[in-house]
């Protein structure tokens, strides 16, 4: 539940700061996270599987979000 939650807090700050590759990571990963909520013993792959491509989700938007990028001056 409260990691829901805290996704969805990520979302928002995304759109609050208007950063394309944010908002599109942070979607993404809500998605996948959205995927863990079952807990019998067939979902254990997805689980894992939904759980890793949350985790790059996350890490590309933090990559995204620190690299700077140079623009004409």
């Amino acid at each position: 539940m409260y990691l829901i939650l805290a996704a969805l807090f990520v979302l928002v700050r995304a759109i609050t700061a208007g950063n394309a590759t944010l908002i599109v990571t942070s979607a993404a990963g809500l998605v996948a996270i959205g995927f863990t909520g079952k807990p019998t013993n067939g979902y254990s792959l997805g689980m894992a599987v939904a759980f890793a491509a949350a985790l790059a989700c996350y890490a590309v938007g933090l990559y995204a979000a620190t690299t700077r990028r140079s623009g004409p001056s």
